[in-house]
């Protein structure tokens, strides 16, 4: 679903998104949370991060009146049933642009699933870019390791993490990467469809380099010998 056209809608949803944004943040941080913050620090999330990209928890499932944050009943969002908003356990992540809410993830840290991402319905379509190198940039669908990736990399790359990863990217997001000196996109071996993951996505820039991996060490540990090389070059 993409971001909502009517004005009045739309205003609801962010509304509605951003008081749920704070409540999640609030509970990230309060009482309880011993488990959530060692899973954060696990991971290798560092607590600067973790406040400065605004990432909450909603610690159990929630159930709204759709209709409250502007969102119709329709049917193929798995998220809204019978007029009521599901909000699942898990991260939430916000995607905001010139301080702009553009859209809230919610990532099952508990599940084996492939897709346990959650994109709230009334969220863009569109897909996220953390970094404003042009140079450089590294495309994964796995959200949890793209902000990994993006907190080891800073501004040295930019990350890109589409919103449907067996589809070819727009026409921003193709001239952005088609420009890229050097690109990486970065696939986990996963059984099924998702092995299909991000390929459209090839070839798009040259050079391209295809990393098949299993922890986001893995990516990391590859893109930062070429990053030191090209820093130390003359």
């Amino acid at each position: 679903m993409t971001l909502l056209d009517d004005s009045a809608h739309r205003s609801l949803w962010k509304n509605k998104a951003m008081a749920f944004l704070v409540r999640s943040r609030q509970e990230l941080w309060g009482k309880h949370n011993e488990d959530i913050i060692a899973w954060f620090f696990l991971e290798g999330f560092t607590h600067r991060f973790i406040h400065h990209m605004l990432l909450g928890w909603n610690r159990v499932s929630r159930i709204r009146p759709a209709s409250n944050w502007g969102i119709p009943d329709r049917a193929g969002d798995n998220n809204v049933r019978q007029g009521k908003l599901i909000l699942p356990p898990g991260i939430v992540i916000p995607y905001i642009v010139n301080k702009d809410l553009r859209k809230l993830l919610i990532y099952n840290h508990l599940s084996d699933n492939p897709t346990r991402n959650v994109t709230l319905p009334g969220s863009s379509s569109e897909s996220i870019i953390l970094g404003e190198q042009r140079t450089r940039v590294a495309v994964i669908s796995n959200i949890i390791h793209g902000l990994l990736l993006h907190q080891e990399f800073q501004d040295r790359i930019t990350i890109i993490i589409p919103h449907n990863p067996f589809e070819k990217p727009d026409k921003d997001i193709y001239d952005f990467i088609r420009d890229a000196k050097h690109c990486w996109i970065c696939q986990e071996p996963l059984t099924g469809r998702r092995d299909e993951a991000l390929s459209p996505w090839l070839g798009i820039a040259q050079p391209t380099d295809l990393i098949a991996y299993s922890r986001a060490i893995d990516v990391i540990n590859t893109i930062k010998p070429y990053l030191m090389s090209q820093e130390e070059s003359p």
